[in-house]
């Protein structure tokens, strides 16, 4: 019974207390209820916690900073990938830029080398220029290799690759850097003219140098001290001396001068005379190309008078005009043209006048029409013809800045007279290379830059 006393509960079995649990139950029971899922339930998950432990569980439940990275890390990162995505992407269209520059230089680096330097050697005295021009064309066409291998040629593939070069990467760049279209045009054109201008003033100062007449060998008929191997030896140690003294002697200020005059009436020729002669042509030919069309209406008009005449024989119509008092199925400019009316196909029985016909087929007209209606076509024709007019003006100033250099100490009535005599065969030459220069080397840029970028694009992908 004592035992009973101490061991036996007093209370119902519904009313009494749990018993408490041990620890290692507890925290296997806290555990758990971490694992469990954040939607799902189970009998050990709805036993209250202490505020401890759910403080805990909060701290545990919630990402760690450590764990997840801040928004200030992920924008350098961002920043970087893009940086070195655009500079990769950049390189790459620089690179393209640089190969199509080369290209389209070597297409017409040849011919203007020969011009350019025949230029130099006629203004010297060296060799008349056309005889130079036909030497430099037949070495062109025998020894190609040996034209290439010149420094004259390299002077020049350097001056138009630089130039195509500088024109590519402006555009390349404005383009990525999405500048406004007025801004990469400015930035194109300045960048262009001025790589363009450095280029070309250095490369005339080398021709001259090198091909002017402070450059220019001992007369093969005057008398030499030394014969055979010595002789030959002096000739070419004098030749060596020469060209370094050539090269070594300063060019003038007033003919840099001249270059840069002439270089500037170039490019205000090459980009802002084009959009006026543009215009001009185009409402020349519009006035031109109506007025044709209202002649060919009239004579359309006059055509209709004579379908009633077409099922009579030849003699039967003829008769008829005679009758009439009119010329006798014939245009009157056909008439006037030929005179007769043998190969008219009305007074052979059928067809249109060969008036008419001549009227269409004519290529003036339909370069006239063309240029009324396509003001992209104006625009590429005055492109190509500004350039080549130019050359009127700048070639006195050329001829002017090398005889400043070949023959200093010159009147001016005996420099006048130096480049009123030159002046045409000059400017023939001067107008020929411009051309392959603007027309050809343009054409091969644009069309192998386009076409080494979407080879590039395919093989990216």
């Amino acid at each position: 019974m004592e035992n009973n006393r101490f061991t036996a509960s007093p209370f119902p079995a519904a009313h009494r207390a749990p018993k408490p649990k041990p620890f290692s139950s507890l925290s296997s029971t806290f555990f758990s209820s971490l694992s469990s899922s954040r939607f799902s339930w189970s009998p050990l998950s709805a036993i209250p916690l202490p505020p401890a432990l759910c403080a805990a569980t909060q701290q545990a439940s919630s990402p760690s900073p450590s764990s997840s990275p801040s928004s200030s890390e992920v924008e350098p990162a961002t920043s970087a990938r893009t940086s070195a995505l655009f500079s990769s992407r950049v390189s790459q269209q620089l690179g393209v830029d640089a190969a199509a520059a080369c290209l389209a230089s070597f297409g017409v680096s040849p011919f203007v080398t020969v011009i350019d330097r025949s230029i130099v050697q006629g203004a010297a005295g060296r060799r008349r220029l056309w005889d130079a021009i036909g030497s430099g064309l037949r070495d062109l066409a025998v020894r190609p290799l040996h034209v290439l291998s010149g420094r004259d040629f390299r002077i020049v593939f350097g001056v138009y690759a630089g130039t195509y070069f500088v024109a590519n990467s402006a555009a390349t760049l404005g383009r990525e850097l999405l500048l406004p279209e007025a801004t990469a045009e400015l930035f194109k054109f300045l960048s262009t003219t001025a790589a363009n201008m450095y280029l070309c003033i250095r490369k005339d100062i080398i021709f001259a140098q090198l091909f002017g007449a402070a450059n220019a060998s001992p007369s093969a008929s005057s008398p030499s001290p030394c014969h055979g191997v010595a002789g030959r030896g002096a000739s070419a140690v004098g030749a060596v001396e020469n060209a370094v003294k050539a090269t070594s002697r300063k060019f003038p200020m007033v003919s840099t001068l001249l270059f840069v005059s002439r270089d500037a009436l170039t490019i205000a020729a090459s980009f802002n005379a084009p959009a006026y002669l543009a215009a001009w042509l185009t409402r020349r030919a519009a006035a031109d190309d109506l007025r044709r069309r209202r002649g060919s209406s009239e004579s359309a008009a006059i055509g209709s008078d004579l379908e009633a005449d077409m099922q009579m024989t030849r003699e039967e119509r003829r008769e008829a005009a005679h009758a009439d008092g009119r010329i006798p199925t014939m245009p009157q400019a056909h008439r006037d043209w030929m005179g007769s009316d043998r190969d008219d196909p009305v007074a052979a029985g059928g067809g249109e006048s060969v008036g008419a016909a001549l009227e269409e087929k004519r290529v003036w007209h339909r370069f006239v029409h063309r240029l009324a209606a396509e003001k992209s076509f104006a625009d590429s024709t005055a492109q190509l013809i500004c350039p080549v007019l130019v050359q009127f003006l700048s070639t006195p100033l050329h001829l002017l800045s090398l005889d400043i250099y070949n023959k200093p100490g010159q009147s001016r009535m005996q420099r006048a007279k130096f480049v009123v005599g030159a002046y045409a065969g000059t400017v023939a030459a001067r107008a020929s290379r411009i051309l392959p220069a603007f027309g050809i080397g343009g054409i091969l840029n644009a069309k192998t830059k386009e076409a080494l970028r979407q080879y590039t694009h395919e093989e990216t992908q």
